[in-house]
């Protein structure tokens, strides 16, 4: 039976490197350190690998996109937002508007406020997004 359980999540891992979003990408790199079988290990590590180069590729120079943020940086230099397909991405000081970091530093700006954002850059290399608000 463990065999054929295995053989399943090392199925699944395929898929989620076609399909999955960042939350997946969590999940990944949990099983390729916990699971007990070397198959499924190995399967989540090149599942992981895959998903991570492509999740920033979901998005071009542009595009409109609404993120929630997770973080504000304690020096008030950056904003980290959630996008809608799991992705976390940078709303750097340098591509904030005046009024934006204005209520950034009366502390307006809360985790779980919705920010709509442009996409600035693409890099997939270094698996990154950079946003400015919008």
């Amino acid at each position: 039976m463990e065999h054929r359980d295995s053989g399943v999540q090392a199925s699944a891992c395929g898929v989620l490197a076609i399909a999955g979003t960042a939350e997946d990408l969590e999940r990944l790199a949990a099983l390729k350190e916990s699971s007990s079988s070397e198959k499924v290990r190995r399967s989540a590590k090149g599942a992981y690998n895959l998903l991570k180069r492509r999740l920033p590729l979901a998005y071009s120079v542009g595009q409109r996109v609404e993120g929630t943020v997770v973080q504000v940086s304690p020096r008030l230099d950056y904003v980290l937002l959630m996008l809608a397909e799991g992705f976390r991405s940078m709303l750097h000081r340098a591509n904030m508007s005046e009024d934006f970091r204005g209520r950034l530093e009366r502390g307006e700006i809360d985790l779980g406020m919705a920010i709509m954002a442009e996409v600035v850059e693409v890099d997939a290399e270094k698996q990154r997004v950079l946003l400015r608000n919008v």
